[in-house]
């Protein structure tokens, strides 16, 4: 068993390696986000405040990540289901109309700056799991997608504008499900 410390620090090693395997290669533009400790689609579900209702009272953020992955006594795992026409499975996010989404973006936010460090800004792309692409992957309770969308447009206009701030010469929205 590592710490968390350990964990981490050995997860940004290997996506900076990858970062430099591209960068040797000659790639021109170098996307930064894709790399996840589990599923890209639940760090979403961090990123933007949207963990369901029973993760809520566990109060660090790793805890909850792997717990909403795994699931804990008592408490069950999100479902996964096929990425599309992949072998590739996701955590779906759950959402319900008492979800208030908010900015989680520190690791994020961390990621890109140092994606910046190695690779430059000119190369560095973030990349963004789309709004539409996240509710239409999601469960949805009592809610209409239309709503959920609208809550989180100022989450995503908060990340863009942290985004730009930063000094990236462009981003990308992957909206797959379009």
């Amino acid at each position: 068993k590592i710490s968390l410390e350990e964990l981490l620090q050995t997860a940004n090693s290997v996506e900076e390696q990858n970062w430099k395997v591209q960068l040797a290669a000659g790639v021109d533009r170098i996307g930064v986000g894709d790399f996840t400790l589990y599923d890209h689609v639940l760090d979403w579900t961090m990123r933007l405040g949207c963990e369901p209702s029973r993760f809520r009272s566990i109060e660090d953020d790793t805890d909850r990540y792997f717990a909403m992955a795994r699931g804990r006594t008592g408490i069950p795992a999100m479902d996964m289901t096929k990425w599309f026409d992949t072998n590739y499975h996701y955590e779906v996010p759950e959402i319900d109309q008492d979800c208030s989404p908010h900015a989680n973006f520190t690791s994020f936010l961390d990621e890109i700056t140092r994606a910046i460090d190695v690779l430059g800004s000119q190369r560095a792309v973030p990349i963004v799991l789309g709004p539409l692409t996240y509710v239409g992957l999601s469960k949805l309770k009592n809610v209409a997608p239309s709503d959920i969308v609208k809550k989180l447009t100022t989450v995503y206009a908060d990340l863009f504008e942290k985004i730009v701030k930063l000094g990236v010469a462009e981003g990308q929205v992957h909206e797959p499900i379009l």
